[in-house]
C-alpha cells in the first residue's frame, strides 16, 4: 500500500495483507519560511513509519525527472533523510514535469504534466535522473506516466520514450499499469505495444489503482478498486517480469472512507493472488532488442519543438494564461488540455479549501458557491500555482483581502486562518483580535452554519500548535 494515516486500522491488524509500504515523502512535509529548513516532516507520522516492520519504498512526488528545468534540489536533503531513517529499499519518481515559465516567471505548474517525447526530452530526463540518483544510496526507478494529450507527429511512442530513458540512464522502471491502461483508453499507445518496447527486466515495481470516467476520458484518479480488465491484464503481464519485487495499490485518502476498509482488504487479497503469478521466465512480449533501443537513442528529432517551449506553452494553457504560436493552437485544440486544466483547478481549489476551511465556508454561506468559484478563477488568472497547500492558501487569502468583498466576519475569520497558516510555517505563535466573541462564530461555521448572535466586545485568540513548536525548535537547533 501507499501509506496514509487513514489506513492505520489495517496496519494495526498485524495481518499478512500489507508486506511492503510505499511512502510519498512530500505528502507528509510542511513548507516553512526558514531558509535553513525549507521543509519539515510531520514528526509523529515519521516516528510511526519508523516503527512499522514492513520494508519501505520511497516514491517522491516533488522531483519529477521529465522537465528541462533542474529538479528542486532543496527537496533532496529531506528525501535523503527519509531514505536513511526508513532504511528504504529503493526510490522512484515520476516521468513528468512540474515547473515552467508562467507569465515570465519560473513557477510550479499545479500538476504533474507530460513531457515532450523527443530525443531532447530523453536527454533532459537522463540528466535529471543522474542528478538525483547519484545523491541517493539506493536504486532509482522512474514511473511510467499518464498523458491525456493525443500523440503528436515526430514524437517517440510512449514505450520508445521510456525505453530510451531507462537504457541511457541505467535505472529501473516503476510500471504503473493503470497509467499505461489509461493512456490506451484515451487513444494513446496500446498496453501491449508499450510493453513490447520497454526492457521488462528493468521493472522493479507495479502500481495498480482505480479511476473514473469524465467527459469521455478515463482519469487516473486513484479513486477506488482496480478495474477487473486491469486485474486481468496484470495477471497476464506479471509472469513476464523477472525482477518484479513489489506490487503497490494506490488510493487517495479522500476515497478510503468512501470505499471502506473491507473493500481495501479485498483488494489486497487480490493483489496477493497476483503476486503468486510472479516467476522467473522469458520476458518475450515481443520485447525490443538492445540494438533497437540504441537506434532510437541515435535517431534525430523531427517534432521541431524544444522542451522548454513545450513546457511553457502547456503550463500556460492548463493554468488559463495566454500563449501564442502554432504549438499553442495545437494544444488548445486537443481536448486533453482541457482535462489537464480541470485537474490543475481541482488541485488548487483543494489546497485553498484545506488551508482556509472556515473562510471558504463563510463565503459560500454568505454569498453562494458561484461567487466562491468566481473568486478562485480570478485568483488563478492572477497567480501561478504553489507546490504546497499553505502557500496556495496564503496567496488566495491575499487575493481575498484585496477584493474588499464586504462580507460580514470575513476579515476576522481570514485573519484567524492566515495566522494558523503563518504559525505552521514559522513556528511563531500569533494573536488575533476580534471585535466580538469569536467562539459562537467558529462553532457555527464548523457545523456549516452562520451564527444567530455575536456578543460585542474585545476578544483575542492566541494561535499556536504542536507542529509550530516542533518547527521552531528545529529552526533553533539549526541556528
Amino acid at each position: 500500500m501507499v501509506y496514509w494515516p487513514e489506513l492505520e486500522t489495517l496496519l494495526e491488524e498485524k495481518s499478512s495483507l500489507i508486506n511492503v509500504i510505499e511512502i510519498e515523502p512530500q505528502a507528509l512535509w510542511y513548507e516553512t519560511d526558514h531558509v535553513e529548513l525549507p521543509y519539515f516532516p510531520d514528526p509523529a507520522i515519521l516516528q510511526r513509519l519508523r516503527s512499522l516492520p514492513q520494508p519501505k519504498l520511497i516514491h517522491s512526488v516533488g522531483l519529477p525527472i521529465g522537465g528541462s528545468r533542474s529538479p528542486i534540489m532543496s527537496h533532496l536533503p529531506l528525501l535523503q533523510e527519509f531514505v536513511g531513517d526508513l532504511n528504504a529499499v529503493w526510490a522512484s519518481e515520476h516521468l513528468s514535469f512540474n515547473h515552467a515559465s508562467i507569465s515570465g516567471r519560473l513557477s510550479p505548474t499545479g500538476f504533474l504534466l507530460p513531457p515532450l517525447q523527443t530525443h531532447e526530452g530523453v536527454a533532459t530526463a537522463v540528466h535529471a535522473i543522474r542528478q538525483i540518483s547519484t545523491q541517493l544510496p539506493i536504486s532509482f526507478a522512474i514511473e511510467t506516466g499518464v498523458s491525456y494529450l493525443k500523440p503528436r507527429p515526430g514524437e517517440l511512442s510512449d514505450g520508445q520514450f521510456v525505453a530510451s530513458i531507462v537504457t541511457e540512464a541505467d535505472c529501473g522502471i516503476l510500471l504503473d499499469l493503470h497509467n499505461v491502461w489509461t493512456n490506451e483508453r484515451n487513444g494513446r499507445q496500446s498496453v501491449y505495444e508499450f510493453l513490447s518496447e520497454i526492457p521488462l527486466d528493468r521493472v522493479l515495481e507495479i502500481h495498480l489503482a482505480g479511476g473514473c470516467e469524465y467527459e469521455g476520458y478515463w482519469l487516473d484518479a486513484h479513486s477506488g478498486m482496480v478495474p477487473e480488465p486491469l486485474m486481468a491484464l496484470a495477471a497476464t503481464v506479471i509472469p513476464h517480469l523477472p525482477n518484479l519485487r513489489a506490487i503497490i495499490f494506490e488510493i487517495l485518502p479522500i476515497f478510503i472512507s468512501r470505499l471502506g476498509l473491507a473493500q481495501v482488504r479485498t483488494q489486497l487479497e487480490q493483489l496477493h493472488k497476483l503476486w503468486g503469478l510472479r516467476q522467473s521466465c522469458s520476458t518475450s512480449l515481443n520485447r525490443a532488442t538492445a540494438q533497437q533501443v540504441q537506434n532510437l537513442v541515435d535517431r534525430k528529432d523531427t517534432a521541431r519543438v524544444t522542451t522548454e517551449v513545450w513546457e511553457d506553452t502547456l503550463a500556460a494553457i492548463v493554468n488559463g494564461q495566454t500563449c501564442e504560436g502554432p504549438l499553442c493552437a495545437d494544444l488548445k485544440a486537443d481536448s486533453g488540455s482541457s482535462i489537464l486544466q480541470i485537474l490543475v483547478e481541482s488541485v488548487r481549489s483543494g489546497m485553498v479549501v484545506d488551508g482556509l476551511k472556515l473562510t471558504s465556508r463563510l463565503i459560500m454561506l454568505q454569498r453562494g458557491e458561484a461567487l466562491f468559484r468566481q473568486l478562485l478563477s480570478g485568483f488563478w488568472r492572477n497567480s501561478p500555482p504553489h507546490m504546497f497547500a499553505s502557500a496556495e492558501a496564503l496567496g488566495f487569502a491575499d487575493y481575498l483581502a484585496a477584493c474588499q468583498l464586504g462580507i460580514p466576519y470575513l476579515a476576522e475569520i481570514l485573519s484567524f486562518e492566515t495566522a494558523q497558516l503563518h504559525e505552521a510555517r514559522t513556528g511563531e505563535a500569533r494573536t488575533v483580535n476580534f471585535p466580538f466573541d469569536p467562539v459562537p462564530l467558529l462553532q457555527a461555521l464548523c457545523k456549516g452554519q452562520l451564527p444567530d448572535f455575536l456578543p460585542v466586545g474585545n476578544f483575542e485568540i492566541e494561535v499556536s500548535s504542536y507542529l509550530g513548536a516542533q518547527i521552531r525548535e528545529a529552526a533553533i537547533r539549526l541556528k
